[in-house]
């Protein structure tokens, strides 16, 4: 069709995540095929068959390291793994009240792999459905106000945003103390890295940013114990990075989270250092703040 159109494209064959890589020459190991194009001379990679994804954003089915490009008279190999960053940035604005009880707002922003994985989820989906599945997933009871902007806007970034009340699940009163989750709902519970060793390469098929920004009102009559110490983490070569900053400002507490990963893929031999940094920012994301009444 884009050919007809006057749009010189060219098929690219590829293998599935699912069905493997192909080692030898083979007629069956290719199961999937994506179009290639050059718009003002970028190389422009589209999928027919997902109704969400756009220009250069293929769906992760489709990641699978390499694809062949034919044309009337050659082939190519062609990169499928993206560069551009994917995003997710998280921004809650909570409030505590005299009895350690949270409520607050949330939005969230998605761009790319992340946008294109939410749509998929979402579309469609009632929104007593969509209330019900946060409530699952990060363990509230009672969020409201649930929004949705740029469904279907797909060169738009998905903007989602609720509210949420009456949830205790984050703050822990231990004598006269009150041991505060800072990160709330959105804190790690674990990670996949647990074996020692590793013989395959670990590949998360998209470079990606997350950030989290937290502010939580603490009651006049609350005060900061203890805060969790600022931790900085560069893996060699700079492949992934994390940033955890909290701090106090005039009866607030502010945190800022920042995630990177630069790569599509680590290589076995550097598998210690990045189960290290899994276990380093786990541990960090489950440090409490702890508050105290003023008498």
């Amino acid at each position: 069709m884009l050919n007809y159109a006057g749009i010189e494209t060219s098929p690219v064959l590829l293998s599935t995540i699912s069905n493997g890589i192909p080692i030898y020459p083979t007629i069956t190991g290719l199961d999937y095929v994506i179009a290639k194009t050059e718009i003002k001379g970028n190389t422009v990679l589209l999928d027919a068959t997902e109704q969400n994804s756009h220009l250069n954003l293929l769906p992760t089915r489709t990641m699978n390291w390499y694809g062949i490009e034919m044309t009337e008279n050659n082939y190519k190999k062609i990169n499928l793994s993206p560069k551009k960053k994917s995003r997710i940035n998280y921004n809650i604005m909570a409030q505590l009240d005299e009895n350690a009880i949270l409520s607050g707002q949330c939005r969230a922003f998605y761009s790319d792999q992340f946008a294109l994985n939410a749509r998929n989820s979402l579309l469609n989906k009632a929104d007593n459905d969509i209330v019900q599945m946060l409530e699952n997933k990060y363990s509230l009871n009672h969020i409201n106000q649930h929004s949705l902007k740029n469904l279907k806007e797909l060169n738009m970034p998905l903007v989602q945003s609720f509210s949420f009340d009456k949830t205790d699940n984050f703050v822990e009163l231990v004598g006269n103390r009150y041991y505060l989750s800072p990160l709330m709902f959105l804190a790690s519970k674990d990670h996949p890295f647990k074996q020692e060793e590793r013989f395959y390469p670990v590949d998360f098929t998209h470079p990606e940013n997350r950030t989290y920004r937290i502010q939580i009102s603490l009651p006049p009559n609350f005060e900061v114990e203890y805060l969790p110490e600022r931790n900085f983490i560069k893996m060699d070569n700079d492949m992934l990075s994390f940033s955890y900053v909290i701090e106090e400002q005039n009866g607030n507490l502010i945190l800022d989270v920042k995630k990177e990963i630069d790569v599509t893929v680590i290589l076995p031999e550097d598998y210690s250092y990045l189960k290290q940094y899994y276990d380093t920012m786990l541990e960090k994301e489950l440090e409490k703040v702890v508050l105290i009444k003023k008498s």
